[in-house]
């Protein structure tokens, strides 16, 4: 693409690690390859010996149709792949259960149950929550029951993919008699200080995060939702209970206490290091982690 005026614009760029070499590399969203010059490819390799080339035959195009030929090709392995094959069942379908460790709700014991109906559901939703109701009882989230002194309805929460998630309207019920568990969730600036001084990080999103976490067994019976399709039981933490925020922090900073340059924000965790090789072994430190706590269905 051409632009026109009497300044050039200043691409965007980005520096990366390739080889454990830093080099920048030009931001291009629309780009379905990633181009360097042959000059660039062997001053990445000006400490030992330059890894030959293959062949290819790949073709480019200009914004205006021209062609650019390259002249060689070389896939390299993702830093995933590089990784240990021993935590690959930690990226496999299937919910993950935290062990060792379950969440409780403290009740007032001189509370008064609290049973309130379903709410209507809008059939656009009908269907799409009753998928939903589906998982949380295959996987063991759910299970129904026949009575409960307890109950609440549902609040559909409909999520970017246009899936919905269960929620249970605990304001009503649960929410009112417990005490809050007041562990401190970290500001997006501590975390941004504590990961300070770094170029490369990596990102893990806990798959239903809450759900991996079992609910003490007393905590059960006020954790029941009122659907259209009758009553459910949580057996794993729920979201929408005003206490599992904390919990849930709680349990993720003691899981992964004493490994550097990495910070939790509830289901988010940012990987980081002072180097590209002490960045690689944080990953593996924390994948290890959760692998020795957590063990995963399929």
């Amino acid at each position: 693409m051409f632009t026109f005026g009497h300044k050039s614009t200043t691409p965007y760029k980005v520096n990366i690690s390739i080889n454990l070499t830093s080099i920048d590399m030009e931001i291009d969203t629309g780009a379905s390859l990633s181009v360097i010059s042959e000059a660039t490819y062997v001053d990445l390799h000006s400490e030992g010996k330059v890894p030959p080339l293959g062949n290819t035959d790949v073709i480019l195009r200009t914004y205006i149709g021209e062609e650019v030929k390259l002249k060689w090709s070389l896939e390299l392995t993702p830093i995933n792949q590089q990784l240990d094959a021993g935590y690959s069942h930690l990226f496999e379908e299937g919910l993950g259960t935290l062990k060792g460790a379950t969440a409780k709700i403290h009740v007032n014991p001189l509370a008064t149950p609290v049973f309130l109906k379903a709410r209507p559901v809008p059939y656009a939703l009908r269907e799409k929550i009753e998928q939903d109701l589906e998982r949380l009882e295959k996987a063991g989230t759910v299970e129904p029951v026949q009575f409960s002194e307890w109950a609440t309805p549902i609040v559909p929460v409909i999520k970017q993919d246009g899936t919905v998630r269960v929620c249970g309207d605990y304001k009503l019920t649960v929410n009112k008699v417990s005490k809050l568990d007041a562990y401190s969730i970290p500001k997006l600036d501590d975390l941004y200080t504590k990961l300070a001084g770094s170029k490369t990080f990596t990102e893990l999103d806990l798959s239903h995060a809450y759900e991996q976490m079992l609910v003490d067994e007393n905590s059960k019976e006020f954790l029941i939702i009122n659907t259209h399709k009758g009553l459910f039981r949580y057996n794993r933490l729920p979201y929408g209970v005003a206490s599992a925020l904390g919990i849930f922090q709680k349990m993720m900073e003691g899981l992964l206490h004493g490994i550097p340059h990495v910070g939790v924000l509830l289901d988010n965790v940012l990987i980081t290091g002072t180097t590209e090789e002490e960045h690689l072994m944080n990953i593996e430190a924390v994948l290890k982690c959760l692998s020795d706590r957590c063990w995963v269905t399929t």
